[in-house]
């Protein structure tokens, strides 16, 4: 049995999550405060946001991460976890958002069902992201780890300054979040 929405169906926008959030930005807006972190209060602007999702997805890129591939992302809700996941995005890549109240064998679950090449994570979480990490089958160098608050060592790890990423992907059928 199909049930339908009493509503119209929503329309896709023809652009990637990035560029429906990001493309248009006002120049003005670049330096309002994009995350604050609740924990610390420490906050990024648009700026510096945008910034590291061009390192991160550029880093990802030269990785041969893009399109058809799922990046794992095991970290509260901080400035660095916005900007680790729309760097996954903006490198074409889907990314799976972990919980971290999950185990080790869940999170090896998840990273197994989505198929994930690479797991961000953030230092308290870093012993059962690499435990889960080797048992899915990660390399150690996939497992990448930082401060779970406004800066992360994984950008720093991952920045690629250069050129921003030329991905293509078709808005209509590209996932790009995957959240189990």
């Amino acid at each position: 049995m199909v049930l339908r929405s009493p509503f119209p169906d929503a329309e896709t926008p023809d652009a990637s999550v990035y560029e429906f959030l990001f493309d248009d930005i006002d120049e003005r807006d670049l330096e309002r405060t994009a995350f604050t972190a609740a924990s610390s209060g420490s906050s990024i602007s648009y700026r510096e946001l945008l910034r590291r999702i061009d390192e991160i997805a550029s880093s990802l890129t030269a990785r041969g991460i893009g399109a058809g591939d799922v990046v794992g992302v095991l970290c509260p809700n901080t400035p660095a976890f916005g900007a680790e996941f729309h760097g996954i995005l903006r490198a074409g890549a889907t990314a799976t958002t972990i919980n971290v109240l999950s185990t080790a064998s869940e999170i090896v679950k998840q990273l197994a069902d989505a198929g994930a090449k690479l797991l961000y994570t953030f230092g308290p979480l870093a012993e059962r992201a690499e435990e889960a990490g080797v048992e899915a089958g990660l390399v150690d160098e996939a497992i990448l780890l930082g401060d779970g608050d406004g800066g992360s060592a994984a950008n720093r790890i991952l920045a690629q300054p250069g050129r921003k990423p030329q991905v293509s992907v078709e808005p209509a059928t590209h996932l790009e979040a995957l959240p189990l």
